[in-house]
């Protein structure tokens, strides 16, 4: 069971990491949700229009439930990406039933894909029993 410093630790790290690969990989206009375990949803902004936070929310929430983990099925692909961030390699986790990623701390991943792959797995499930959102954005400019 992780303390409360521990999650205030991985939160601003899953934050942070969310924005970075977002600005970083994004080409498109994208809105995103983080959920306190590490699922990241990602949409794409029509028109570079905003959805209202709380629809935004609602629409991650029913795709987090959605999300369908089933390993030696298509439901359980799942593919693990490398990025560099503040100086350390870190990982995400591409879930085939998810519009998004799910984030890995570095500090519980282990070293190696296997690992980053379970706790991907492990993250995005207990998102699902406890969809906290910890933060959303998005890459439209503002304007000065």
């Amino acid at each position: 069971m992780n303390t409360e410093a521990e999650e205030d630790q991985s939160s601003t790290f899953f934050t942070k990491a969310a924005e970075h690969l977002i600005h970083e990989h994004d080409g498109r206009h994208a809105e995103w949700v983080l959920f306190r375990r590490g699922s990241l949803f990602v949409q794409t902004m029509e028109n570079n229009e905003e959805t209202p936070v709380d629809k935004l929310i609602d629409r991650a929430k029913e795709s987090l439930e959605d999300v369908t983990i089933i390993p030696g099925s298509s439901y359980g692909d799942a593919t693990v990406y490398k990025y560099d961030y503040e100086n350390r390699r870190s990982s995400y986790v591409s879930v085939n039933s998810f519009p998004g990623v799910i984030l890995v701390d570095p500090a519980e991943e282990g070293l190696n894909d296997i690992s980053a792959m379970f706790r991907g797995r492990e993250n995005v499930l207990n998102d699902q029993q406890d969809p906290v959102v910890i933060a959303t954005g998005n890459t439209k400019q503002k304007s000065s």
